[in-house]
Parts: C-alpha cells; structure tokens; sequence
C-alpha cells in the first residue's frame, strides 16, 4: 500500500492511498463522511489487475480542510486533480452513496468524458432524494454533526456503518473521518447537497456506466435502489455477469463479504 500527497491548485494536500500497480486505474470515491480506507478490501481484491487508488476528501484524515463551498464542481476538481497525477492509461471512476453524484458530475464536463473508460455506481445518492429529505432536516445535521464530533460522540454514528471491514481499515477510517476537521467537511458537502442533486438531474455521462445495488427494502421503508429510476445511461445487469450485487446486510463496500466476492450475493 502507497501513501502520497496530490496538491490542488490551490495549493490543499489531499492524501491518497495506492495499491496496485497496472495501467488502469481506477479512482474510488466515498460516500458522505467516509474516506480513503472505507474502500480497502474493495481496492486490494482488485490491484492485482488495477491500480487502485482512494483518498481523502477535504478536510478528513490528512487532507486540508477547504473553505471554498463544497459544491459538486469543487468536488469533482479535487477528483479530477488527483486523477491528473497518476499516469494511467484507462481510467475508470467508482462512486458510493454521495461519491456517484461526485464521479457523475466529474464525466458530464466538457470533453471528460472521453478521458474516462466507465463509471461505477454503488448505491449512490440520486436525483430522487430531494424528494425523501426537506432543507430543515440537513440543515439539523450540520451543527450536529460537528457537536458529536467535539464531544467524541461521532465515532458511536459512525462505527456501526463500518462494522464489516478489517480492524486495520476500521481503526484508520474512524480516526480519519470522526474528527472536528471531518464534521465541518460533511457539515459542508451537506449545505450543497439538495441543490447540487437538483442541478445534476438529467445530466447524463454518457460513458458505460454500471450499477451496484446492496440496498434492501426494509431501511427506512425506502424502496430497494434496484427498484429506483436509475441515473441516466446505467444498466442493470444481474450478477450473472457480475454487474449487479444485492447484499443483504445493508452494511455496503465495507462489508467484508460482498466487499471481497463482488459477483456474489452476501450470505447475510
């Protein structure tokens, strides 16, 4: 595993972890909260045929905090600066939860699209959540999102989401993503979030673009993603041919059974 800096350009660190070493890469993105090591049993199953590479979003982990509004264009930059400093030959984008509007709003820009082979789709935050959350109640989280984590109460949220992954990635996960730099970072991407849905409904990547589902129908009482209009352009292939994976621990890329057997269902 290699750990290195990418600097923006204005001048923010961003740390990124490495493994791997082919000519294609693929850039994985996390969802809201999460940093690098939520995806390492994912990127290790995968660099023996890849280059895999996760970092730090703003303000998690070693990162920099950024004090520029997190809006998908700020956030889709940082992605595409780090992709810019690693020679690759073929590129393709994995995005989970809040990381699939990141990675779609990175390939709808000018001419990215043809810089990148395919996105992937992991239960990704879409355009039909501004219907399931009002202003108030993410406007609620913010302040109470940086509470927790100045009274050490964010890592109690935060420890159930990452349960199935290996004690190394969990224990570096929490420390990276509980602290008060991590909360004002959320607390941020949160301001933006409604919006930034809204503004990215109908934008389409035109680039193969594959759905993973792990959701299930009785959280919340929300309908199973599977079951959901899915973002322009994606397919829904069934794990037969490996392109759809239904888990049904509802835990996500951290559980570490449909995490490292991706073309099989989860036996929970």
């Amino acid at each position: 595993m290699k750990r290195f800096f990418v600097t923006t350009a204005d001048r923010r660190r961003l740390s990124c972890v490495s493994v791997g070493a082919a000519d294609t890469l693929v850039l994985f993105e996390a969802g809201l909260g999460m940093g690098a090591r939520y995806w390492g049993p994912v990127t290790r199953m995968l660099a023996e045929d890849y280059q895999c590479v996760s970092y730090d979003r703003s303000g998690f982990g070693s990162s920099d905090p950024d004090p520029q509004p997190r809006t998908l264009d700020r956030l889709a930059d940082d992605l595409m600066t780090v992709v810019g400093r690693i020679p690759h030959r073929v590129l393709i984008l994995v995005g989970h939860s809040w990381g699939g509007p990141i990675i779609r709003a990175a390939c709808a820009r000018p001419g990215y699209s043809d810089r990148i082979a395919g996105l992937v789709l992991v239960d990704p935050s879409d355009e039909t959540l501004t219907d399931e959350y009002a202003a108030w109640q993410l406007a609620l989280m913010r302040p109470l999102t940086v509470l927790a984590a100045r009274v050490k109460l964010l890592g109690r949220s935060v420890d159930p989401l990452v349960r199935g992954l290996p004690d190394d990635d969990r224990r570096v996960l929490l420390a990276s993503c509980t602290t008060v730099s991590a909360a004002r970072e959320v607390s941020s991407e949160l301001k933006e979030f409604l919006p930034e849905l809204r503004r990215l409904d109908g934008v389409e990547p035109h680039v193969p673009t594959v759905l993973i589902s792990g959701a299930t129908t009785d959280r919340g009482g929300r309908e199973a993603i599977a079951a959901r209009p899915h973002p322009p352009g994606a397919s829904d292939e069934r794990a037969t041919v490996g392109r759809n994976v239904h888990c049904g621990c509802g835990i996500g890329p951290s559980c570490s059974r449909h995490g490292t057997g991706a073309h099989r269902e989860c036996g929970a």
